[in-house]
């Protein structure tokens, strides 16, 4: 059995958690018996406290999966600021979601070679009085920056942890998996 390497993680912390909470019931219970009780009434129960825990996990790396490629849509609202200013409202958002149709219809995306090129024709089929210099296609190139910059697909590693699956795999295939976690 192979999970993902993050769901492993989530694991971990959930049992952490768990682990304290039981502590405090623990804890609890005690302290309601020493109040019952004639002798122990002054005193309180003694608290284990764990500020920190070191983990050494043995892993097999089992696979990574690819994330699907998305190619991004540009959205109604993001058309809607390269339109000029003069624009009303209700125009603005009609000719951007009109936009966002034709380049849909003809598989247009945010990081097509010439997307400023393309958004201008469909802006002129949509709106035939429109021309391409008052369009703000600056903003497109921006748009292109903050999504190739920005993190947005997510690989997941999936990885072997039982000792039953490790005892078959080749140990030079194993990794160790140092963690040292700050509970507060």
């Amino acid at each position: 059995m192979s999970l993902p390497l993050k769901d492993l993680l989530a694991a971990i912390a959930d049992e952490i958690h768990r682990a304290g909470v039981a502590a405090d019931i623990n804890r609890s219970h005690w302290q309601a018996i020493y109040d019952d009780h004639e002798l122990l009434r002054e005193f309180t129960p003694s608290r284990v406290r764990i500020s920190e825990a070191k983990l050494s996990i043995p892993l097999a790396l089992d696979d990574i999966d690819e994330p699907e490629v998305v190619k991004p849509a540009l959205t109604a609202r993001q058309l809607a600021g390269l339109l000029p200013e003069e624009f009303e409202p209700q125009e603005r958002l009609a000719v951007a979601e009109g936009i966002k149709q034709q380049l849909g219809k003809e598989k247009r995306h945010l990081l097509n070679r010439h997307i400023e090129r393309y958004v201008a024709e469909a802006a002129a089929r949509v709106k035939p009085d429109l021309k391409a210099e008052q369009l703000d296609t600056g903003q497109l190139e921006r748009l292109q920056r903050e999504y190739l910059t920005s993190p947005h697909a997510e690989q997941s590693a999936r990885v072997q942890f039982r000792t039953s699956e490790l005892e078959k795999i080749d140990p030079e295939r194993i990794i160790r998996l140092e963690l040292t976690l700050n509970i507060d």
